[in-house]
């Protein structure tokens, strides 16, 4: 199935072939990875934080990797070259540990000082963002069987309530400012998987958003990857 598109009618197949009980289990217990599916014969994987190098603070026993500079500190390099240096060794940690899916880079714009996230997002511009966040994506995309998850789709700019505040902005500010960094990262990186985030943007929670996630991630941008949410997303029956 690598390499088809999201919606090729191949995956209703392999769909059907699973069980109610597999699919359940298969989306329930995805924390940090997926559980093995024996019906279609798939194996079970690892995910892993990473915005800084992979982070072994999940894995079990005396587990290390390395450990680079925030990405605030990568971004001021201008350096896209250094930065894909900086993706393949992070790959490389994902080939030693068997890890299959990177939860980053993140591409959140600095809003303030004050964000509770900044060290894990590189800039308050865009493009600098988009850059840096391609640039890493290619070195860790570099070999099959790796991705990275380009996250919080869209607009965490804040830590404090988090998970109920509503990021209200105009869609001229939305577009060339917080969704620019997220679309170079699908366009010149290649990003295979997006993370949605635990705010609201103009009264909708970013995983329910239908703009952000179909309207302008698919049908803009031509993304065909996979959309998971950030854990502990907050349900709404409407």
């Amino acid at each position: 199935m690598m390499g088809k598109s999201y919606d090729d009618p191949a995956w209703e197949l392999l769909l059907d072939q699973m069980s109610f009980d597999e699919t359940v289990d298969f989306i329930r217990d995805a924390f940090h990875g997926r559980s093995a599916l024996k019906s279609i014969q798939s194996p079970g994987t690892r995910d892993e934080n990473g915005p800084t190098g992979l982070n072994t603070t999940f894995m079990a026993g005396e587990q290390s990797a390395t450990a680079f500079a925030s990405p605030f500190v990568m971004g001021s390099t201008f350096n896209n070259e250094l930065i894909y240096q900086v993706g393949y060794v992070i790959g490389n940690d994902c080939l030693r540990y068997g890890i299959s899916a990177l939860y980053g880079p993140g591409v959140n714009t600095h809003r303030t000082a004050y964000g509770g996230r900044n060290f894990e997002y590189f800039s308050e511009d865009p493009r600098l963002s988009g850059a840096m966040a391609a640039a890493i994506t290619l070195g860790v995309q570099q070999e099959d069987g790796f991705y990275v998850t380009v996250k919080h789709y869209a607009c965490n700019n804040q830590e404090d309530n988090r998970n109920f505040v509503s990021s209200n902005l105009s869609e001229r500010t939305l577009r060339e400012i917080y969704l620019r960094g997220f679309e170079i990262c699908v366009r010149e990186g290649g990003a295979k998987s997006i993370m949605t985030s635990y705010n609201k943007i103009n009264g909708v929670w970013g995983h329910y958003h239908y703009d952000l996630a179909q309207t302008i991630l698919r049908g803009e941008w031509d993304f065909d990857g996979m959309v998971m949410t950030d854990w502990w997303m907050q349900y709404s029956a409407s």
